[in-house]
C-alpha cells in the first residue's frame, strides 16, 4: 500500500502535541491508538464511518475536513 504524504492543520498538529505532552506518549503511538479505535467501531454492524468518527470524539482534530492547499503536510513512510 503506498502512503503519500498526509496534510495536517496547525490546530491538528497542536492537539497532537499537547496529547502528546499530555499522555507521554508518542504522536506515533497516540495516532495508532486513535486509527484502531477508528477501525473497531467502523467495524461495528451499528455505526458507519461518519457516524465511528463522531463518537471518537476528538475536540480540535477534524478528521473529517478536506484537504486544502494552505494546510502544511507531513512525509509518512
Amino acid at each position: 500500500m503506498e502512503t503519500g504524504h498526509i496534510e495536517l492543520t496547525p490546530e491538528q498538529k497542536g492537539v497532537l502535541a499537547a496529547l502528546s505532552k499530555e499522555t507521554g506518549e508518542p504522536v506515533a503511538a497516540l495516532l495508532d491508538k486513535m486509527l484502531e479505535e477508528l477501525q473497531t467501531q467502523m467495524r461495528s454492524p451499528k455505526k458507519g464511518f461518519k457516524e465511528a468518527l463522531r463518537s471518537l470524539e476528538l475536540e480540535g482534530l477534524d478528521l473529517t475536513r478536506d484537504s486544502g492547499s494552505d494546510r502544511p503536510s507531513i512525509e509518512c513512510d
